[in-house]
């Protein structure tokens, strides 16, 4: 999976690219904290470049979640990821944007 970080006023987007797999969870996971732990306040996690999303995957958002409740938002939902997110119910959780 690929990670890209930008800050921006007031947020910080992280931008997702590939498979958000058991293998990729984790260490998204500990990027996450990294951010929230330097300081971090606000997330927008654009997913619209993923092309698989698993159980772990969803996990890892929800966790984002739980860390900044009411700060995560999740943007670009399409395809397949969209349809996972609407199916677990994540994109009722968090705030969720096409």
């Amino acid at each position: 999976m690929e990670t890209r970080i930008v800050a921006r006023p007031g947020f910080t987007l992280v931008a997702l690219g590939g498979r958000l797999d058991m293998i990729a969870a984790g260490p998204l996971e500990q990027e996450i904290d990294r951010l929230i732990t330097g300081g971090t306040r606000r997330l927008a996690i654009d997913v619209s470049a993923l092309d698989y999303l698993s159980s772990a995957g969803l996990r890892s958002l929800l966790i984002a979640g739980k860390r900044l409740p009411g700060a995560v938002a999740l943007i670009g939902l399409r395809g397949m990821v969209k349809e996972v997110l609407e199916l677990s119910g994540l994109a009722t959780v968090l705030p969720s944007y096409a």
